[in-house]
């Protein structure tokens, strides 16, 4: 389907004005302004095959990828297009810090340990191969524009013009990095959509895993104007054909901005200052003819396998999409713009998440923001959600390097409301000033020389001038936060990464919880990117490097529950460079750090080295885990095991207050509850140490107790041990199983013998038992002096019986005198002398009955005639004695256990 639709609506915004850029400039910026919204609906829209086989487009036609002088990336190993830029006895800027900035500077590295590299392989760059090796598709070029993205199997990289698809280890491959689709154009997954979204592939494409929805989304910006004229009205655009923007609209809506949001013109620069400097990233649109519009062009997978189909959409955008920085809300696809070069304007964009999601007509809402520094949007990780109808975060840094204005203390920040009923409700409030120490931007900014290398005078771009992708949400631990870096100045004359976290308060404004400014020496770290796991750990990968130092990658970490502002762990080199870049100043415009949304644990990072001899980058892709973010919960319980088995049956009572000792990765004690339950949660990461888990119950003080053990198998991950059980640990499993059973032995007290029963007091309790002992005798064997079972009947006729019976069974036969201790011992419990719920060991089954069921198995044997009676009948006689050793039915008829 293809439809085109484009117009304005009013908006409920407000422009505010405030002092954004300040510092040590007298002539000011013009301040922030926000323009009303612009409603886009898509111009095409379909579902596509399935990526694996989208590969024919790599032979189409080669088209210019945009008509600006300054549009997309450089070819491979050609110098940066502003040679000028590039001399290569350039130096770097001077080092200005203040003094409150230096204060919240970490000055040494942190001494954990440094975390282990997870995984780690060659993505996109200089010699990768994959089975599209040799098709025709385009280069990556310079810089490189790394985006990274990692689902439950597979891990997807877009760098420029160029993407790749690889094996992730798990459910469904054993090994990570083995190349499944790519290199490619990144614009593949377009193939056969026809228009500028298939024909054009001008770099800065993204790709995102929405964790929320479990699906894919690329976003691929269009640096040229789509001159095609409009088809006929009414009439529909032939599939497949390209150069189609859609149905038929009126030309002034297709071909130029709308007239109620017209561009910002550029302030004059301060005198003496050249207009090129800086508002962008060395491209922008005020060369290009005004024939038509630009393009955002979104790609949203159907399911969770990026080689299957996708959603594809075609926005068109009135101001050039460069840079775009997509985020994932629950109510849209937030992806910001820069316009130009030349003057100080943003396009921020949201487009309906919900309908693409769908495969339904969607529409993009845009709002222009003049006088701001680069936008980004809060990007969810992890499945704790915003509230519903929260509004979207967006950040920016302070300065203005068009302006000459390199410093700020603010970050500043707007509350992005978007209402897809009712545009007019559609608005930005904001911005907000969160003050913060004070920072310079590293090398004065973008397009600049500053980071040394070895074996060369050319220095590397440092892009100080901006908040680094992503700036990351997560809703953990109760609280709301928002995570923040860019790069700057050092007092050691170093390049540095300042990081922020955000707290939301009540009325959902982000405010200062932390920061700090890692720089542990003079060498410099910039191009950062950060994440935050499901434990509220934050880690940062930045490239590294320095006169002494090719550049590489590098990451470092904190705990959640660490001191404030402070990177906790070593910094870990995932790759050392092996080679200086020497053909231009470019480096990367951008790294990505992401979490795995298997475990919410796995930090995936990627950016950019060279080998050794090399004259174009290559990219690398680690993975790291912070100590006990994977983790796994035991339960168990401390039980009365009545019955010896080892097994906790449903009436057998909880020992509470008994302690457990655990040994494995972690070790430690934990006691039991009331109910004699326990849990304990313990790390599962086997980077960090084993797995497997031994828990043990040390024995009680007291003689007399005893540990059971179970016969048969237990749970999955569970297994019985001489000293208690062994568990093995997955992340995320909650093992139960882990039960241990004790008990203790005591002799029997309180029994009479028949001469008891046989006296007016036994007399009389008999009596005052009769609905009990009338019942047990209907499974008492009572033999006449023949061995034939007398019946006892109910009431005092029963009384009479039984009394006239008992003596002369005591000197009758041996049957008669086993059925007599049979009934005795039987009258102790129907009288409460003896607890007839107590468990006693059964020498012929081996198991551990009630008193009350082995008299009963005697009694049945006795009259089956089966020799074991005489086993019972003596078990029986012990009873009557009070030297037979029993369980008693209640943990507190034994021995105090400690």
């Amino acid at each position: 389907m293809r439809r085109l639709t484009r117009f304005a609506l009013p908006v409920v915004a407000v422009g505010a004005t405030f002092a954004f850029l300040r510092h040590h400039q007298s002539q000011a910026p013009v301040a922030p302004h926000v323009g009303a919204v612009e409603v886009n609906a898509a111009v095409a829209f379909d579902r596509s095959p399935a990526l694996a086989g989208l590969i024919a487009a790599v032979t189409a036609p080669a088209l210019p990828q945009c008509d600006a002088s300054r549009c997309g990336a450089s070819p491979p190993g050609n110098p940066d297009a502003n040679e000028d830029r590039d001399a290569k006895d350039a130096v770097a800027p001077a080092v200005t810090v203040t003094p409150a900035g230096v204060a919240v500077e970490q000055r040494a590295p942190g001494s954990r340990p440094a975390l282990p590299v997870v995984e780690s392989f060659d993505g996109l760059g200089a010699g990768f191969t994959g089975p599209q090796s040799g098709s025709g598709g385009r280069g990556l070029g310079n810089p490189s524009d790394n985006t990274l993205a990692v689902g439950p199997d597979h891990i997807v990289q877009i760098v420029n013009g160029g993407m790749a698809v690889f094996t992730k280890k798990g459910a469904l491959f054993g090994t990570t990095g083995k190349v499944l689709y790519g290199p490619m154009r990144s614009n593949a997954i377009f193939n056969g959509f026809g228009g500028p979204c298939e024909l054009r592939n001008s770099g800065d494409a993204v790709v995102r895993y929405d964790q929320i929805a479990q699906r894919w989304l690329y976003v691929l910006p269009i640096f040229s104007r789509d001159s095609t004229p409009p088809v006929e009205p009414t009439r529909a655009s032939p599939a497949g054909r390209p150069g189609q923007p859609g149905e038929a609209a009126p030309r002034d809506l297709i071909n130029a901005p709308a007239p109620t949001i017209p561009p910002t013109p550029p302030p004059p620069p301060p005198t003496g200052q050249p207009t090129t400097t800086g508002g962008g990233r060395g491209r922008g649109a005020g060369g290009s003819p005004q024939t038509g519009p630009y393009s955002m062009c979104y790609a949203v997978s159907v399911t969770t396998d990026p080689l299957g189909p996708y959603y594809r959409y075609q926005f068109i955008r009135s101001l050039f999409p460069d840079y775009p920085r997509p985020a994932v809300w629950p109510d849209g696809y937030y992806t910001p713009s820069s316009t130009s070069d030349n003057f100080i304007q943003k396009h921020a964009c949201v487009a309906d998440r919900t309908r693409m999601l769908q495969g339904l007509a969607a529409t993009e809402q845009c709002v222009i923001i003049d006088g701001v520094n680069f936008l980004n949007n809060a990007d969810i990780d992890g499945q704790a959600l915003p509230p519903a109808g929260a509004p979207n975060i967006i950040m920016a840094a302070g300065g203005s390097q068009l302006h000459q204005i390199f410093d700020d203390d603010g970050i500043y920040t707007w509350q992005f409301h978007v209402d897809w009923n009712d545009a007019t409700k559609t608005g930005l409030r904001g911005p907000a000033r969160i003050a913060v120490a004070p920072y310079h931007y590293l090398c004065d900014g973008q397009l600049t020389n500053c980071v040394p290398q070895p074996d060369t005078n050319r220095r590397l771009d440092a892009q100080g001038d901006k908040l680094m992708q992503r700036l990351v949400y997560r809703n953990v631990n109760g609280h709301e936060a928002i995570v923040a870096l860019h790069s700057i100045n050092t007092a050691a004359g170093g390049g540095g990464v300042r990081w922020y976290e955000f707290r939301l308060n009540n009325t959902r404004d982000p405010v200062l919880y932390q920061q700090g400014t890692y720089a542990p020496d003079s060498l410099y770290r910039w191009l950062p990117s950060m994440a935050i796991d499901r434990k509220g750990n934050i880690g940062v990968g930045y490239s590294f490097g320095g006169s002494t130092n090719f550049p590489g990658q590098r990451f470092a970490a904190r705990l959640a529950s660490d001191p404030a502002g402070q990177l906790t762990f070593h910094e870990t080199v995932l790759v050392q460079g092996e080679a200086s870049q020497k053909n231009q100043s470019r480096w990367e415009d951008y790294t990505t750090t992401t979490l795995d949304p298997t475990d919410d644990c796995t930090f995936w990072y990627v950016g950019d080295y060279l080998k050794k001899g090399a004259t174009g980058y290559s990219t690398r892709i680690g993975a790291f885990r912070i100590p006990g973010c994977r983790e796994g919960t035991v339960a168990g319980s401390s039980f009365f095991d009545t019955n010896h088995n080892g097994v906790r049956d449903g009436a057998e009572p909880g020992l509470s207050g008994w302690t457990l000792a655990y040994s494995g990765a972690q070790s430690g004690k934990v006691v039991t509850d009331a109910a004699g339950a326990f849990t304990v949660t313990l790390p599962a990461d086997p980077v960090f140490g084993n797995v497997n888990y031994t828990f043990s119950a040390p024995s009680p003080s007291r003689n007399g107790w005893t540990a059971t053990q179970p016969d048969g198998p237990i749970g999955t991950g569970v297994t019985r041990t001489a000293s208690g059980f062994q568990v093995h640990l997955e992340d995320r499993d909650f093992v139960t199983g882990v039960a241990f059973g004790s008990v203790c032995t005591v002799s029997s007290r309180g029994a009479h013998d028949a001469a008891f029963w046989l006296s007016p007091a036994g007399s009389a309790l008999m009596a005052r038992r009769d609905s009990n002992w009338t019942r047990l005798f209907d499974s008492i064997y009572v033999a006449d002096g023949q061995g034939a079972r007398i019946r006892v009947a109910r009431g005092p006729a029963g009384f009479d019986t039984l009394r006239a019976w008992l003596p002369g069974a005591i000197h009758g036969t041996e049957m008669q005198r086993r059925s007599a201790v049979f009934a005795v011992a039987g009258l102790n419990v129907v009288s409460d002398a003896v607890d007839g719920s107590a468990t006693i060991a059964d020498p012929i089954l081996h198991d551990w009955p009630q008193v009350r069921a082995l008299l009963g198995r005697g009694s049945v044997a006795l009259g089956a005639g089966d020799a074991r009676a005489a086993t019972y009948a003596a078990i029986a006689e012990d009873l009557i004695a009070n030297t037979a050793t029993i369980t008693p039915a209640r943990p507190s008829g034994c021995p105090k256990p400690f």
